[in-house]
């Protein structure tokens, strides 16, 4: 019975993760040059965004973009021209109340004033095109904050939400601030869903009719030049629709991607992501996944390809998926654990690159950047503080991999059995079955989840045995650390995992030789 318990120890992850859905957390999308090189990161504070960074594929930092004093200033996530020339964003103060001296702190303001920065993306130079006011909770304000402005395909002019009280909807600016067009739309319509097409001929938005209407709730399309709204797709929204992703362009305004979820026969629902084609005004689903709540779709301006930010109850994992409209062709490229949705995630425009900013506790997130074949992942640390968190978010990454990739059922499927074989026969038997499961799968991902967790289980058994066990283990253990390490040189883990095999070999007999594994 003790040896089933180590073996089901090593080759098991915790069951159950909670997700904290409770809290919007980091919704502000990072923003990618259109050469897919440079991207800019929010960098998070208590009151918001309090810095944007611009930073290599490697996560260095190239500049900042702009910075504000903490609890005194804010930022919104910024959006970078489809030209390369300009990255505009908006920047939040607190407005003077009446009677006062000075500005409250933002979290006690209760009117903000806005200002639209439009930045020249290679000198750093900036202007302020517009100047607004509005209350702190006012959903275009919330929205502008959340989303940044909006850039039009040519380049020449971009979009906000309106925040005067007069005109509920999107403002088309020009790069002087001069409004060019002005969008009106329902008055109880949340901005935050509002998405514009890049040639600016519709507006895309979840719509919750008045309860007299007979429509169902869902997705709507506005037509800018008709002046009219039709329903593209009916589906019950939840009681708070703004925190529901907003519907997701295709580069050449013909296609329009939105979240949703329907019911399954034996219980549940389904996570589903569905492509409307505007021309045939047809619907596909191009990604679905059950048990799975979207939470952000991203689409690549070159490519055309999607990222797909989900809460997967199935694995209890927080997931990124990067999806092929065409095929439908999903390749996972995170796993997260209990930590809140990474709400910044934006496909880079050549579709070889995610970025997001995984939580690694409440109201800390740390920037990062993935390669689409999940291969490779890099993190910008802008605090040397943070930097700390890193192994912890690739450890919970790699064990949400190992949990979707079948390895963990699996093992635990063969435990009675491996219970029964003595230890280096059941360690060898349950390496086999790893193996043969990084076989199967194509996304790098996995592949490396089940390397580590290959040298973590050896360890593992190793820590539970008795000395001249361990020591029959030794040599299997050390040959998975060195294939590891070939594989993944600078890996983040593989400190710990050094760590713990020496710490194991000190166990050993006096009378063995046992050979510590030298740090690099």
């Amino acid at each position: 019975m003790t040896r089933t318990r180590n073996i089901a120890g090593a080759c098991a992850i915790a069951a159950l993760i909670a997700l904290i859905i409770c809290w919007l957390g980091c919704i502000y999308p990072a923003a990618w040059s259109p050469d897919s090189q440079k991207v800019v990161f929010p960098v998070f504070g208590k009151q918001g965004i309090e810095a944007l960074v611009m930073t290599d594929l490697s996560c260095e930092p190239i500049r900042e973009v702009a910075r504000v004093e903490p609890k005194k200033a804010a930022l919104s996530a910024a959006a970078w021209s489809p030209d390369g020339k300009w990255i505009a964003y908006f920047k939040f103060e607190p407005n003077t109340e009446p009677g006062q001296p000075e500005p409250p702190k933002m979290g006690r303001a209760k009117r903000l004033l806005s200002s639209l920065i439009l930045q020249d993306a290679a000198s750093g130079k900036e202007q302020c095109i517009l100047k607004s006011e509005a209350r702190r909770a006012d959903d275009a304000r919330e929205a502008n904050a959340a989303y940044g402005p909006q850039w039009l395909s040519d380049s020449k002019g971009l979009a906000i939400r309106s925040t005067s009280e007069q005109a509920h909807g999107l403002l088309v600016l020009d790069l002087s601030g001069k409004v060019q067009r002005e969008i009106p739309l329902e008055g109880k319509l949340p901005l935050r869903t509002a998405s514009l097409s890049p040639d600016g001929l519709y507006v895309a938005y979840l719509g919750q009719p008045p309860e007299e209407a007979e429509e169902q709730a869902g997705v709507y399309l506005y037509d800018v030049r008709e002046k009219k709204a039709l329903r593209v797709a009916a589906f019950a929204l939840p009681d708070q629709v703004e925190l529901w992703p907003p519907p997701a362009w295709s580069p050449d305004s013909r296609s329009l991607y939105f979240a949703t979820q329907e019911k399954l026969d034996e219980g549940g629902k389904v996570g589903l992501v569905k492509c409307h084609t505007i021309k045939t005004a047809k619907t596909r689903t191009v990604w679905e996944k059950p048990k799975a709540k979207v939470y952000r779709i991203s689409v690549s301006a070159g490519t055309g390809l999607l990222a797909v930010d989900y809460a997967d109850e199935v694995h209890d994992s927080l997931a990124i998926d990067v999806v092929s409209p065409v095929s439908g062709e999903a390749t996972p490229v995170h796993f997260g654990g209990d930590e809140q949705p990474a709400l910044s995630t934006a496909i880079s425009p050549d579709g070889k690159w995610v970025a997001f900013c995984p939580s690694v506790q409440r109201e800390v997130w740390l920037p990062a950047i993935v390669s689409s074949d999940s291969g490779a992942l890099n993190f910008f640390v802008a605090d040397p503080e943070t930097k700390k968190y890193i192994p912890g978010i690739v450890r919970e990454r790699l064990k949400g991999a190992l949990r979707a990739a079948g390895a963990e059922e699996q093992l635990k499927a063969a435990g009675e059995g491996l219970s029964q074989m003595p230890p280096e026969e059941a360690v060898k038997k349950a390496l086999e079955i790893l193996d043969r499961i990084a076989g199967e799968q194509k996304a790098a991902i996995f592949r490396e989840a089940i390397a580590y967790h290959k040298v973590a289980l050896c360890i593992k058994v190793m820590e539970a045995e008795p000395p001249e066990v361990a020591l029959k283990l030794s040599d299997a253990a050390a040959a998975q650390l060195e294939e590891f390490l070939k594989a993944y040189p600078v890996h983040p883990l593989a400190p710990e995992l050094k760590e713990k095999l020496n710490q194991a070999l000190a166990e050993k007999p006096e009378e063995a030789e046992a050979q510590p594994v030298q740090a690099e």
